[in-house]
């Protein structure tokens, strides 16, 4: 490993606004007991799943995608945030099911939900650059939720420039990045097409000797100096402090709870 830097640096109506505060753990709490584990699961996909959302203004859902076991939902708190869901039922990131098997690689949700950061930015009402977005999977510390769940939002406006630094480190290599108080490992990615950030993880995990259940996962969009494209990966792990380890939803805005409320279409 190379010499480690730091640097300081939820459709209308009724049905999603009792979600309201149950999507995403907050940094104030290690272990919400007030959720709704299982709300995403029974409430979002499996309501999602009965019809095409395209035809079906009840839907909550802006897409359902059967062929790639994924739905997308507006999350009820924030203004631009969206939540990726896996149709099939999968906890959270410590899942076996989102381990490679020899031959074969896992599910990339990460790079489904990329695909679909335009939802943001029409809610945002802007055209927006990668590392204006900002994707993040919290540890099972910092969650509320029994379903794995991606949320795509816009990143910190101070991220960007905390990044810059990196953007000439090798590919594969990790360094330590420090962030609102908190340390995360840091690698360079290219492509989501060859690369799958939860894959990617799992190895330094792995190597490391960690707990997969307790790490968090960013991913933030980046424009290099080169004018290439590609994305940093910031992994994190929860410290078993309450100071909001393990909780990469701290890359993105603010979610404000005042303003929470569901439009499925058409966005702002």
């Amino acid at each position: 490993m190379r010499l480690r830097r730091e640097r300081i640096t939820l459709r209308r109506g009724g049905l999603m606004i009792a979600l309201l505060g149950l999507l995403a753990a907050g940094p104030w709490s290690a272990a919400p007991a007030r959720a709704d584990a299982d709300a995403l699961w029974n409430k979002v996909v499996q309501v999602c799943v009965k019809s095409d959302p395209a035809t079906d203004p009840a839907n909550p859902c802006d897409v359902v995608n059967h062929a790639a076991d994924y739905v997308m939902v507006k999350d009820i708190c924030g203004p631009t945030q969206y939540l990726l869901l896996p149709i099939r039922r999968l906890s959270g990131i410590e899942s076996d099911a989102l381990a490679p098997t020899p031959g074969n690689h896992a599910a990339n949700y990460f790079a489904a939900a990329w695909q679909n950061r335009s939802h943001v930015a029409a809610r945002a009402g802007r055209d927006l650059a990668p590392e204006d977005y900002a994707l993040a999977l919290n540890s099972i510390d910092r969650r509320s939720q029994n379903q794995f769940h991606i949320h795509i939002d816009l990143a910190r406006p101070d991220l960007r420039a905390a990044l810059l630094p990196y953007q000439h480190d090798p590919v594969g290599a990790w360094s330590l990045f420090r962030y609102q108080g908190h340390d995360y490992h840091l690698t360079r990615l290219t492509d989501l097409t060859h690369q799958n950030p939860i894959e990617i993880v799992r190895a330094r995990v792995s190597a490391a000797k960690g707990v997969m259940r307790h790490q968090s996962i960013g991913l933030v969009g980046a424009t290099f100096d080169d004018k290439t494209t590609g994305f940093y990966l910031l992994n994190s792990e929860f410290n078993g402090t309450a100071d909001g380890s393990g909780w990469a939803e701290e890359l993105e805005i603010d979610h404000p709870r005042s303003d929470c409320q569901y439009r499925r279409s058409p966005a702002p």
